[in-house]
């Protein structure tokens, strides 16, 4: 077709009117802020999609932790830390201290101590606790257990005055239970009565070690290590020793 001014295409015979400054800056303007927007979108996207991926890592490896057999938890310390002569030595020593340094320690000032079982004890109804008709002194202790550490020292000083031990064993007191948690004072070095003996011929010594210091996972706390005896079940309220085992759990939240 052609028309009147002999264009082919434009009666005109321009082309489209050229765009304006002002025109050209309002459109890289939008463009600008279309493309600001999009990009916008896509770090809040990629933002969502990396937080939801680390919700799952860790959703993921908690339950495979919860789900993971649990190996048993070895001793978190040592036995029979001393051993050969240097056990000796230091028995000997600890079993020997002189009269003398007694007296110039005095009776000190300590306001707990031991209970008296039987009438002298305000308890007429129990008998006095004699062993081979000896005053028996009752120990219960257990070997994770940090304040028993520190007591076993003065136990066995104090009662080599009256008699000889033997069968003692270093240990150190646990530094963490079966559940994972941290025991006041870990890894106290002490001792062990779970193999000692102590002969006298004027007192007797019941020692009772109620539990090891191996962490067990099933109870959160110790391994078992020793039952009570007939005369702490007794004293417990308990029933004789094949049947008082109940006991053994309530006297370790008491340790």
């Amino acid at each position: 077709m052609t028309f009147p001014n002999g264009s082919a295409d434009d009666p005109s015979g321009q082309g489209p009117a050229p765009e304006d400054g002002a025109a050209r800056r309002e459109r890289i303007i939008a463009t600008r802020r279309v493309t600001r927007r999009a990009d916008a979108r896509l770090r809040l996207t990629l933002a969502a999609v990396c937080i939801l991926g680390v919700i799952a890592i860790v959703v993921a490896l908690v339950i495979a932790e919860a789900g993971r057999p649990k190996t048993p938890v070895q001793a978190t310390t040592p036995n029979n830390t001393l051993s050969g002569a240097a056990l000796a030595t230091v028995v000997a020593q600890l079993t020997s201290v002189p009269a003398a340094t007694f007296n110039q320690v005095g009776a000190g000032s300590a306001s707990a101590h031991p209970d008296v079982i039987g009438p002298a004890g305000g308890t007429p109804a129990a008998p006095p606790l004699t062993a081979a008709g000896k005053p028996d002194l009752l120990y219960v202790g257990a070997e994770f257990c940090p304040y028993c550490a520190a007591e076993r020292w003065a136990v066995i000083t104090a009662l080599s005055r009256f008699g000889t031990f033997t069968g003692l064993a270093s240990i150190k007191s646990a530094t963490i239970d079966g559940a994972g948690d941290q025991e006041p004072f870990p890894a106290t070095s002490t001792w062990t009565f779970r193999n000692a003996t102590f002969t006298s011929s004027f007192v007797a010594f019941t020692p009772v070690e109620l539990f090891t210091n191996v962490p067990d996972q099933q109870t959160g706390g110790y391994t078992t290590l020793q039952k009570p005896t007939a005369a702490l079940c007794q004293l417990t309220g308990g029933q004789p020793a094949t049947a008082c085992t109940a006991t053994v759990r309530s006297l370790e939240s008491q340790l």
